[in-house]
């Protein structure tokens, strides 16, 4: 039913996805009680990755985007439960959609920024493998230019670096050797570097993963979307305005990390802010300069 565009299938699918994320975050939950069924269950939950992995690219995108969110939660449970399985099915995930992320493609690129969200920690030894898939996807634009996809890889590009910064808290952090102790500390950790995120309390540092991911893949992005200033792609400009608003806020090494860049950041803004007809797109223009 995923595979068909026909209304009443997607809305199936859809709801079928958000019961079927919502029982697995309640198995994660369980499994904390009931160690004794522990194994048994993450096996269960582990065993579901490869399915819907392949149901990833059907026709609507709508489907495609809860599917996201499904294998997320997956990923996220599997990480919070056991750091091996969660490492192993990061590493099925990038296998399965990386030459895809590497051409741009939407679905993959947001399955990808979801999964980065939900299992920061699984994904901490895999940074160049996604600096690398990045580069290539803006490689791709380059030749077919996409705002969409541009907005992908922003995505993609802010949650890395996120992630990072959880990782990096992480790291200093002595971790208990009971299950259910050491999985509220992950989630607290997780939670707290994105509650973090307020102007007060960001610094940026040049020598960061998002700097470094910033000064390899933000170039050849701002010269894709200087393509589109004089279009019409209201929307679209809009959601890549409210993206680099987003990345700003939350980790502003990605956009400051080098002086160069933050200035071509700082004239792309100010060109759509001032060539742009819709009122919308400049004003989130300038939310994002600001």
């Amino acid at each position: 039913q995923c595979q068909t565009t026909h209304a009443h299938n997607a809305a199936r699918c859809m709801l079928i996805c958000v019961l079927l994320r919502r029982d697995i975050s309640a198995l994660g939950g369980y499994c904390i009680q009931n160690r004794e069924q522990a194994k048994e269950i993450v096996q269960m939950v582990e065993a579901i990755l490869a399915p819907l992995l392949g149901l990833l690219d059907g026709p609507e995108a709508a489907v495609n985007r809860q599917i996201s969110f499904v294998i997320a939660e997956v990923c996220s449970i599997l990480s919070l439960m056991d750091d091996i399985r969660g490492k192993d099915a990061a590493r099925a995930i990038l296998i399965s959609i990386s030459d895809a992320c590497s051409k741009a493609h939407i679905p993959s690129l947001n399955l990808l920024a979801c999964v980065i969200q939900r299992a920061s920690f699984a994904f901490k030894e895999h940074e160049e493998i996604i600096i690398s898939i990045i580069s290539s996807a803006t490689q791709s634009l380059s030749s077919s230019p996409s705002l969409p996809a541009t907005q992908g890889i922003l995505q993609v590009m802010n949650n890395t670096s996120i992630a990072s910064m959880a990782s990096h808290s992480l790291s200093t952090k002595t971790l208990s050797n009971k299950p259910q102790e050491r999985m509220m500390q992950l989630i607290h950790c997780q939670t707290m570097t994105m509650a973090e995120t307020s102007h007060k309390k960001l610094t940026v540092d040049a020598n960061s993963i998002p700097a470094t991911i910033g000064k390899t893949c933000l170039p050849s992005i701002l010269q894709i979307i200087n393509g589109f200033v004089d279009e019409r792609s209201v929307y679209q400009m809009q959601e890549v305005m409210q993206a680099f608003s987003h990345c700003a806020s939350t980790c502003p090494s990605l956009l400051a990390g080098d002086i160069n860049i933050l200035y071509s950041v700082c004239r792309l803004l100010l060109s759509v802010a001032s060539k742009t007809p819709d009122v919308s797109t400049r004003l989130a223009a300038i939310e994002a300069l600001a």
